[in-house]
């Protein structure tokens, strides 16, 4: 599905069920990874956790407006977490998706 966060759209992926516990998980090198990464890691803990994973701004199905910084992406995880209602989350990533996470729990403990 495609969702308008922070004036730039998303390509998302959700799986599981709507009340479980959310996980956000980004991928690693943007402008060039994708959600498939995080998907294939992830998705096999939809019995437990509702996974959200995206395509980061500028990369794969989702739009490229600058700015490309962690202050960007933190941010858009921030909206996708209000979007998904929840007020706790799971947050993962891989590679450069393990930065953008690290950078989050710091401006969000």
């Amino acid at each position: 599905m495609r969702l308008r966060i922070n004036d730039n759209e998303l390509e998302v992926e959700v799986f599981g069920a709507d009340d479980a516990p959310v996980l956000i998980a980004h991928h690693g090198a943007p402008g060039l990874g994708s959600r498939a990464e995080p998907r294939a890691t992830f998705a096999p803990f939809a019995d437990t956790f509702r996974v959200i994973v995206f395509d980061a701004r500028g990369s794969g199905a989702s739009e490229g407006k600058p700015p490309f910084s962690h202050e960007q992406w933190v941010a858009d995880v921030e909206a996708l977490r209000a979007w998904s209602g929840a007020e706790r989350f799971v947050m993962a990533g891989g590679s450069y998706g393990g930065f953008i996470s690290m950078e989050y729990a710091i401006r969000y403990p």
